[in-house]
């Protein structure tokens, strides 16, 4: 069954396990006017694969399927939603779904929603190699506490309807949830909310982009949980709230902020106000390896609430480790710990160590009337930060008062390392090994000299077909000082027998093996490895081989000698690692 001959809405409907139907390689071709009625038809674990086309309608899957498009080069699937009603272009309701390869597009109501206030919980979803665009509320969300897996789909220009519901993936409670390898663009509020919840959240390797009224990630309101890595987030946030940047945090905890690339955002690259009302806090919060940079305003601005003001404290005071992160060229401070978020006064506290400031107005900025730390960190000049008390010959990024920054890096951190593979050869020899072997020819009945005439053979031809030469033992010998190293050498030969004609009167293989020890003088005995022998390595570099006739004609005995010329050596890998620097950090 060739696609070419399916119809439009033809949907292939292969079976998650035997069935009463008659099924191919492929599956059983089915006619349906509709994806719906396909999925309606589909037995739980089936996977309805849909042809190329167009289709203008929504679905609802409430049984366990896969819903796919086919393979890229087969063409594509475009679920387009436009003119009908508010609800989901696509609606899953049941855990154990997967939603591949389709377009979905142009809802008036949300691109993919998962659970609903009747499909609570729901576990198991996969969300993946979609694209998804142009709907006015959510690209993708979940208010229904579902546990998914969001990965490698294209999340793009939603939420164009003004609402509460405008950003490219909206978690608002969630199950445990994984958003991974995506590129969410130019969704109008946030590229990913998430809010409420504290099963666990993993954000990582994602590429968001230019969402004006939001940030890049933002956690909102007791989101907790939650780990955001190697993510690349830019031109994020475009208004004059401070509810903005790459990364908000609003009365939640991320607990580990590591290896990102956040950069010309507005107004903040990481903008965290107050901790969680609830749970326990945090172990360790750490703000780790970012590069943050060309912000309007801070690269992180930090504020927890602090007692005696209007409103309670926080139940505990925003303690980050913030280390081995490049804060450049930002518009106000690298680092910014305020006193007041509406509220004041503040009390958090960053442990700000070994990062690299550079060419921002304020290296760190402390608003709080307590200290902060801030040694150890490269300040953009070796001259460490300007302080006009403390240090008024410092000409990197200034430092505001109560900010404890002596003693200083006075050279440049390296951004990176590049390491190189170096293999050191400690010794090597060559040298030819005979193999010697008397052979008898298999002139048995059966074998393939089976009735040979031995006074018909007048030539007899020898061949290595196949040749191996394997390090058995190796013994250190240290008056030389050398190695000897005792080899295992195996080579298979073909024998043909010919008459005064030069015709093949019959051909056979035999395997030989052979130990030899070889001596293998190195330069250096000392070498850190004890376990020479996984050092020490062979290789057969030619071979020959001649044979001859031996005994009479009623005992035909063959005599072989097989020479291999051997290449022996011992070497050792060693890692040569350079650091690298980015000159934009002076």
């Amino acid at each position: 069954m060739a696609s070419k001959d399916l119809k439009q809405l033809d949907i292939w409907v292969t079976r998650g396990s035997p069935s009463d139907w008659t099924v191919d390689t492929k599956g059983l071709l089915l006619s349906y006017s509709s994806i719906q009625e396909a999925i309606d038809a589909a037995l739980p674990g089936s996977t309805v694969l849909i042809p190329p086309g167009i289709y203008n309608e929504q679905a609802i899957i409430g049984k366990p399927i896969t819903l796919t498009g086919p393979e890229p080069d087969q063409g594509e699937v475009i679920i387009d939603a436009a003119g009908l009603a508010t609800v989901p272009t696509v609606w899953i309701q049941a855990s154990n779904v997967t939603v591949r390869r389709l377009t979905i597009r142009n809802g008036p109501g949300r691109g993919i929603q998962v659970g609903s206030s009747e499909h609570l919980n729901l576990t198991d979803v996969t969300i993946e190699y979609n694209t998804i665009t142009g709907h006015d509320k959510a690209g993708i969300l979940t208010a229904h506490s579902a546990a998914m897996c969001i990965k490698n789909n294209i999340i793009t220009d939603n939420g164009k309807v003004p609402s509460f519901e405008r950003a490219g993936v909206l978690l608002y409670p969630h199950g445990p949830c994984q958003v991974k390898k995506n590129i969410i663009r130019n969704n109008v509020s946030d590229g990913i909310f998430a809010r409420a919840s504290n099963t666990g959240l993993v954000i990582e390797g994602n590429v968001i982009e230019q969402h004006s009224f939001g940030g890049g990630i933002t956690l909102a309101w007791d989101e907790r949980n939650v780990t955001i890595r190697r993510n690349t987030i830019r031109a994020c946030g475009a208004g004059t709230n401070d509810e903005q940047g790459g990364i908000v945090i609003l009365q939640s905890s991320a607990e580990l902020i590591e290896g990102n690339v956040i950069e010309a955002c507005n107004r903040y690259g990481i903008m965290w106000g107050w901790v969680p009302t609830t749970g326990p806090r945090p172990d360790e919060i750490l703000i780790k390896g970012n590069t943050i940079k060309n912000c309007l305003q801070d690269g992180m601005f930090l504020f927890s609430q602090g007692p005696g003001g209007w409103i309670p404290p926080d139940i505990f005071p925003l303690e980050p480790i913030v280390t081995e992160n490049r804060l450049l060229n930002n518009g106000r401070a690298g680092i910014y710990v305020s006193n007041a978020y509406y509220y004041s006064p503040g009390n958090a506290r960053p442990d700000i160590f070994c990062n690299s400031f550079s060419g921002n107005v304020w290296g760190v900025y402390n608003a709080t009337a307590q200290q902060v730390n801030a040694v150890n960190n490269w300040w953009g000049s070796s001259s460490g930060p300007f302080h006009p008390t403390l240090n008024p010959d410092g000409s990197g990024d200034p430092v505001s008062d109560r900010v404890d920054f002596i003693p200083w890096k006075k050279m440049l951190p390296p951004t990176g390392v590049d390491c190189l593979e170096v293999k050191r050869v400690l010794g090597w020899c060559s040298g030819e090994v005979v193999l010697s072997h008397n052979i008898n020819i298999p002139v048995q009945a059966g074998e393939a000299c089976d009735g040979l005439d031995i006074t018909q053979v007048e030539q007899i031809g020898c061949q290595v077909i196949d040749r191996d030469c394997s390090v058995v033992h190796v013994k250190v010998n240290e008056s030389e000082p050398c190695l000897v190293v005792t080899l295992r050498l195996t080579v298979k030969i073909e024998i043909s027998l010919k008459d005064l004609n030069d015709q093949t009167l019959c051909k056979f293989t035999k395997s030989l093996s052979q130990l030899t020890n070889m001596i293998l003088s190195v330069v250096d005995l000392d070498w850190q490895s004890s376990d020479w022998r996984s050092l020490v390595s062979c290789s057969v570099m030619n071979d020959s081989c001649r044979i001859e006739l031996l005994g009479d004609t009623d005992a035909p005995l063959l005599s072989c000698n097989v020479s291999l010329c051997l290449y022996l050596q011992a070497a050792a890998v060693a890692k040569l690692c350079v650091p690298f620097y980015d000159l934009n950090d002076v």
